[in-house]
């Protein structure tokens, strides 16, 4: 029966290592921990190491969420929509710690939604002329959506 025990030990330990490789290259939410180490740890093992990183606050999914909203914004600008959209499909991170993270750079959606206000132009106040080539207005739109005009 400790022989059982042990060789659970040594799962968990070896789970933790591996996930613990991985996060010395970067950060990782839980889910992409999971799906990454899956096929090579059972699934109680593997919970059990990711929950204790946690719990020594080597691994957090808030953080992995905090610095994917920061680099997206200032590097990539993306719109918050579309942020969110990433961490919650991409990343696995629940909503509620997304929201929480997207509030740290953008602040309320309320307040977001008042500091684009009016930035741009809508595409029917826009006088074209007839012979102006050069203006796409869907093009326009789709950059104006990218950074969080709707």
């Amino acid at each position: 029966n400790d022989d059982d025990d042990d060789d659970d030990d040594d799962g968990v330990a070896e789970a933790k290592n591996a996930a613990l490789r991985l996060l010395s290259y970067r950060p990782y939410s839980k889910a992409e921990l999971t799906t990454k180490l899956q096929d090579r740890f059972s699934a109680t093992d593997l919970e059990e190491a990711l929950l204790r990183l946690e719990e020594v606050g080597l691994q957090s999914d808030r953080e992995v969420a905090s610095v994917f909203v920061r680099e997206k914004w200032r590097v990539s600008k993306w719109s918050p929509t579309r942020v969110r959209h990433a961490l919650v499909q991409l990343k696995g991170v629940d909503e509620q710690t997304a929201e929480t993270a997207l509030e740290e750079i953008f602040g309320k959606p309320e307040e977001a939604a008042s500091a684009f206000e009016g930035w741009g132009r809508d595409v029917d106040d826009i006088d074209i002329d007839d012979d102006d080539d050069d203006f796409d207005p869907t093009r326009s739109t789709r950059f104006t959506q990218r950074r969080g005009r709707r």
